[in-house]
Parts: structure tokens; C-alpha cells; sequence
């Protein structure tokens, strides 16, 4: 099995406590919001879930382009915040979207390294694409780079 962008189950929340992690960040919902996506390798026991946007400090009622995600594997969750930006160059090669790690805490555990955390994690968001199961564009090309270094 591989990552794929799913619908979260029933099953799925249950399992992992996903209502109780998007409550912490979204205190209007008791429980996901119906048809609420992810990226998740079943096998793997591995997943990615957007929980928290970041308000705009200019702009009434808008967003900034980072957003908080949770990232599972086998136990462990850890908390990233990703930016993006469309339409550069990463090592001379021309992408859609790149994704730039800003945060991951912790910054490891004794399962999973920040170097497998950020394999992975590119693996996901190549997956996730343009818009996760919403929407996808042919050809899309996605990178991730650790911008944490500066």
C-alpha cells in the first residue's frame, strides 16, 4: 500500500482520536467536519492531517499560506508547520508548489528520525498534490524543502 488522499472515517477518527486533535485547533467543531480529508498509508501507519490555519494579521477574515499539520507514525505525533510557494526552482528544476517545513515538534523520536519524518512527508505532499482529494492538476510537480536551517 502507498499514501493516498482518503476520506476520514468513523473507523478512522475512532481509532486515532482525530475529533479530539481538530477541536484543540478548531474549537467550533466537537466533531471533523463531514467528508474531511487526509493523507494516509494504512500499511504504513502513517498519516497527515491539515489541523490549524494561520489568520492574516493585515487582512480581515483571511489566511496566511502556512498551515499547522499533524503528522502520525505508529504512535507518535508530531506537529509541523508548512509554507508554500508557487511557481519556483528547487536544485534548477521548475515546480508547481514547494512545500518549506517552517516547524516539526518534537524534533524526532526513538520510531522515526526528522530525516525519515521529512521523507515521508514529501512522499505525502506529493500525494496531497494540488488540493488533496479536491482537486488535482495534470503534471503538478511538488517539492519539500527543510527551510528550518534558514
Amino acid at each position: 500500500m502507498a499514501f493516498e488522499n482518503a476520506i476520514i472515517t468513523k473507523e478512522d477518527d475512532e481509532k486515532y482520536g482525530l475529533s479530539e486533535i481538530y477541536y484543540k485547533y478548531n474549537p467550533l467543531y466537537k466533531i471533523l467536519p463531514s467528508q474531511k480529508s487526509w493523507i494516509i498509508d494504512k500499511k504504513l501507519d502513517c498519516w497527515i492531517m491539515k489541523t490549524q490555519l494561520f489568520n492574516d494579521p493585515e487582512i480581515d477574515h483571511a489566511y496566511l499560506s502556512k498551515v499547522m499539520w499533524k503528522f502520525y507514525y505508529k504512535g507518535d505525533i508530531f506537529d509541523i508547520v508548512l509554507d508554500y510557494g508557487l511557481d519556483e526552482k528547487v536544485s534548477g528544476i521548475q515546480y508547481n508548489k514547494v512545500w518549506k517545513v517552517l516547524s516539526i515538534v518534537p524534533n524526532g523520536s526513538e520510531k522515526i528520525s526528522v530525516d525519515e519524518i521529512l521523507s515521508l512527508l514529501k512522499e505525502q505532499l506529493i500525494v496531497f498534490g494540488l488540493d488533496g482529494l479536491y482537486k488535482q492538476g495534470e503534471n503538478y510537480k511538488v517539492t519539500l524543502i527543510d527551510a528550518r536551517k534558514g
